[in-house]
């Protein structure tokens, strides 16, 4: 049970460290991509704008439709390791 903890602790300090580098990565391209809003800058049309929200809007769906299926195999995997007679 032991083992367990220190590898649950381990993975946790592992998404924690790889969080902390990715996400202002990805906030930053989202500005950038924000940035060509721009109409003093750039030209585009209604069909381009869709297409950049669609691709955007999927993708945060599947990013949260991952994290919730993760959290729900965590919440199944604690009922089992809490077992007890």
């Amino acid at each position: 049970m032991e083992d367990n903890f220190y590898m649950d602790d381990k993975k946790s300090e592992k998404f924690k460290l790889l969080a902390k580098k990715r996400m202002p990565k990805v906030l930053n391209m989202m500005k950038l991509i924000e940035n060509l809003s721009n109409t003093y800058q750039y030209n585009y049309n209604k069909k381009q704008v869709e297409k950049i929200k669609k691709d955007i809007d999927e993708m945060a769906k599947s990013i949260k439709s991952s994290f919730n299926s993760g959290l729900d195999k965590q919440k199944k995997q604690k009922k089992i390791d809490d077992y007890e007679i």
